[in-house]
Formats: C-alpha cells, structure tokens, sequence
C-alpha cells in the first residue's frame, strides 16, 4: 500500500515545485488539497472524520526527504499563486496549505526550507501579497457578519421585540442568520490560520526582513493597524456576540498574534515609519491595544515588553512625520507623488504615460493591477525609469529645508527658491 501512496506523494512534490509541468494554478490547487487530504496527519487538522486514524503514509510529510527539501515553499508559492481561481476555491485552497504550513513549521527538518522562498523576490512578494489581501478581505467578512449576528442575538433576548414579528419574518430572519453563521465560521477558519502564519514566519529574521521591501512595507502595517482597529477601536462592541468560540471567533488570541507579529518588527525604524504614516494609525490606538493586552494577560513578559517599546517608537516616528509635514508642506509640485500627494524620495517614470511618480506607490499599485493607473496600458516593475537627476534635486530641497530650521527655528525656515529647486524641469 505504502508504494504508491509514496510515488504519488513524490509525483505531487515535483509538479508543485515545478510550475512549468503544471501551468494553470487551478491544477496545481487540487495538489495542495491532495497533499492535505491524504498525508496530513489527522490530528493536525481543525476538523476530521471521526473514524480517521494515524497511517503510515501520513510519515512521508514529515519524514520525506523531497518533503523536506521542497514542499515548504512550493506551498508557499502555491498560496500566491491561488490568487485569481475563484473565490471559493481560493478560500478551501489556502485553508489547506495554511494546516500543512503549520505542520511542517513544527517538524523538525523543515523550518530552514521555508527561508528558500525568502530568497525568491517575485515568489515572495506574490506569496506576501496573497497573504494580506487573503486577511484583508476575510476581516472584512468578519466585520460584515458579526454586527449583523450581534444584531440578531439582541432582538432574539428581546421577547417582546422578537414576538412582534410574523412567522415569515422571524423565518427570513433566522435564514439569514443561519447563513451568516456559516459564512462566518468558514471565514474565521481562514483568518485564524493565516494570521497565525504571519506570526510564525516573520518570527524568522530570515523571512521576516523580505516583509520590508517597499511595495510590501506599508501594506503590511497597514492590514496589522486594520485588525487591531477592529478589535479594540471605537467599534469593537459592535462585533462583542454570544458564544464567540461557536464561530472560530477568539478576539484575545487574535489580538495577541496581531501584537506579537507588530512586535517582531520592533527593531526597524522603516516598519516604525510605516506604521506612523498608514492611514489607519491614530494616536491612541497602540497604546490602547497595549492596555488591553496586560489586561487580558494573553502576552508573556518578553512579548510585552517588545511591543511596548514598538509602541514607543512609532510614537517617535509619528511626530518626526509630523514635524516634516510642517517642514517639507511648501514642495514644489514636481516633488509631490501625484497619487498620494506627499514628497517622493524615490522618483520613477512611468514610460506608458511618462508620469512620475514614487516608487513604492507604484509597485504596491502593480501588486494587484499590472497597468499604468494613469492610461491603463500594460505596465511591469521592470519598465519603471530612475529619475535621479529629481531625486538629486528633492534631496538637495530638504536638506535645505532642515538647514533652515536647524539655523533659525521652523517658525523662521524660508523655503528654497522655488526656480532652483525645479530648474531643469
């Protein structure tokens, strides 16, 4: 028996890691389900037939030489690679390589693979990529589903609300509801998962530091500050429901993953940056979620200890951003990036319209949209064109701006004459 299961493993291994075999993503989805399906061990999974027992076979995920060397981040890749297959199809697909990530992350032999990808800038950025936008969407359904649940449970507690209601209308009702419950359920499995391996890869220096390449860095604090919003923010009571756990909702153990991945980045003043400029951060959003954390005791000494210092520093982050907005507010327009309207430090032309903008603008735009957003004509990071001869020119403006508030105070700063800033325009 243990033949065949072996050769079709290995068969499995090779196709995954060898795209080429198998073009369309969709094929190659249905051996990452194989791969779960049959030699994931069934304690390694959320839920399992109740007749399933440990075989044999379920050996070769852990012991498998070709398992070691190859299956972590083809699994990897797969995971960015799902990305367009249709939605639910994507959603049982990640889901499944998600539990066998997990697996192998904890069997010896095969955590120094999961470094290869992290090696691999396009793999990685696509495997990154599918990751935050797989957490975006599935917290998204969470915040959809949960108020509508939440809304549900109130007016069922309510007799005389609940009462007033015609049978159709409670049926309608409860239909909805039973629907939310199982799209919830299904979704938070997901989340679950994926935030979790989040946590657990950037725990590696190795694969932790390819997470701040600039088409990834602002996206990255800006889905981790979207999370903690929702669970400590201004509405978290709206998604507070009867039975959490009923729906794979745990919002302390999601609330500590989310700490503890921020705070893996705590030495970074680039993720401190990030975090300080995303649009979802505020002043009293960290230090609430650390308030919370020590209440909830969910984080060890070390983990808090860690995040209380990122918190600090992107408090510092924050008001030297603040400062420089007050410094650098008077740039010459051809300084600005024109879709975020703030000050480019790293200028590119785009050759299908032969708009400037900023780098990292534009690589996290063709993360998810390969086109020039300004005439829709195909458009790769390879096409973009350095444009040093402006960024010489920014960087010789701010300096200048910083001169003169280091000479005279800011209140007394003059700004660089605007014909020699854009001279050669």
């Amino acid at each position: 028996v243990m033949e065949p299961l072996t050769r079709l493993f290995d068969l499995a291994i090779f196709l995954l890691s060898n795209p080429e075999h198998v073009h369309s993503p969709h094929l190659r989805s249905k051996l990452g389900d194989l791969i779960f399906e049959v030699y994931l061990q069934p304690e390694a999974k959320t839920s399992v037939h109740p007749q399933a027992t440990f075989r044999p076979h379920h050996l070769l995920l852990r012991d498998s030489a070709s398992s070691q060397h190859n299956l972590a981040p083809a699994l990897l890749k797969l995971y960015g690679d799902v990305e367009h297959i249709g939605y639910y199809d994507k959603l049982q697909s990640r889901h499944h390589i998600a539990m066998v990530l997990k697996f192998l992350w904890g069997a010896e032999g095969h955590k120094r693979t999961f470094q290869r990808i992290a090696s691999d800038e396009d793999s990685f950025i696509s495997f990154a990529n599918g990751l935050m936008n797989e957490t975006n969407k599935l917290v998204g359904t969470m915040m959809e589903k949960l108020p509508e649940i939440r809304a549900v449970q109130q007016r069922q507690q309510n007799s005389a609300d609940w009462e007033s209601m015609t049978d159709q209308q409670r049926s309608e009702v409860l239909d909805r509801h039973h629907n939310n419950e199982q799209e919830l359920r299904y979704s938070m499995d997901l989340c679950n998962e994926t935030i979790h391996m989040l946590g657990y890869l950037s725990s590696d220096d190795g694969i932790r530091k390819p997470f701040l390449q600039p088409q990834l860095l602002g996206r990255l604090a800006s889905m981790l500050l979207s999370v903690l919003t929702h669970l400590v923010g201004s509405k978290g009571l709206e998604i507070k429901v009867n039975n959490p756990d009923d729906y794979n909702f745990r919002p302390k153990a999601m609330l500590a993953e989310i700490a503890a991945t921020m705070a893996h980045f705590a030495e970074y003043p680039e993720f401190h940056q990030a975090v300080a400029g995303s649009g979802f951060f505020h002043e009293s959003l960290l230090p609430k979620a650390m308030s919370t954390l020590r209440k909830a005791h969910v984080l060890d000494t070390t983990g808090e200890s860690a995040f209380e210092t990122l918190v600090a520093k992107v408090q510092e982050a924050a008001t030297q951003q603040s400062t420089d907005e007050a410094l650098f507010g008077e740039a010459p327009d051809e300084f600005l990036d024109p879709i975020l309207c703030t000050v480019m430090s790293d200028p590119v032309r785009l050759p299908t319209s032969g708009t400037v903008v900023e780098r990292s603008v534009i690589l996290q735009h063709l993360l998810n949209d390969p086109t020039d957003p300004f005439s829709r004509q195909p458009l790769t990071k390879d096409d973009l064109i350095s444009e040093n001869d402006l960024r010489g020119r920014i960087e010789e403006w701010k300096a200048s701006q910083q001169a003169s508030r280091t000479g005279g105070g800011l209140g007394e700063a003059q700004p660089m004459d605007l014909e020699a800033a854009t001279e050669g325009r």
